[in-house]
């Protein structure tokens, strides 16, 4: 804003005293034109580091959710719906619906994209919420089992990211549906 009061003042100037520049309006606009120059580059690095903090809080939830070998038995669980993820331990499986709840809180803040979480953590958020034997965990104190209530507002977040996810899902699917009709047609035209 006070580059271009510097500069409507600078062509004022030139107007009142068309014959000679005065220096004092010279180095006014340097400095602002240097100041514009500055703003722009200071801009420029603070996306960059925004970008560099996204990328790093990515690699670290990915790194959590791959390299963590209760995750893994899970994975493998979660595939079928087994009955032995009844037996898992209440622990892991609080450790694993905390880790969705991170995740949704790093995707509403916009520290992770809500696409790259899709594609790269909701395959087994979906599943869980699916799951019938997910949400059972044997008590060790008695021998009847219990439940954890998934509709429980303590499991709020979990749950909007899981159905956000669901329904990016289906427009994902629809999306790659329209996809491989217009490549059909294109194929079709050009009888590729």
């Amino acid at each position: 804003m006070s580059f271009i009061l510097i500069l409507c003042q600078a062509k004022q100037n030139l107007q009142s005293q068309s014959s000679s520049i005065d220096f004092k309006d010279i180095a006014s606009f340097i400095l602002a034109l240097v100041g514009l120059i500055t703003l722009i580059f200071g801009l420029f690095q603070y996306k960059k580091g925004l970008l560099q903090k996204r990328s790093e809080q990515f690699l670290r939830m990915r790194e959590r959710y791959v390299d963590n070998p209760e995750f893994q038995e899970l994975f493998l669980l979660l595939e079928t719906d087994d009955e032995r993820l009844r037996n898992l331990p209440y622990k892991i499986k609080l450790k694993f619906l905390g880790f969705y709840e991170e995740l949704a809180l790093m995707v509403n803040s916009g520290l992770i994209k809500k696409e790259v979480a899709f594609y790269m953590f909701a395959y087994h958020a979906i599943r869980i919420w699916e799951s019938n034997n997910f949400w059972f965990f044997n008590n060790t104190r008695e021998t009847s089992s219990s439940e954890f209530n998934r509709e429980s507002i303590y499991w709020s977040l979990f749950k909007k990211f899981t159905l956000d996810m669901c329904e990016y899902q289906k427009c994902f699917i629809q999306k790659m549906e329209n996809d491989k009709k217009k490549l059909s047609i294109i194929k079709a035209r050009f009888k590729l």
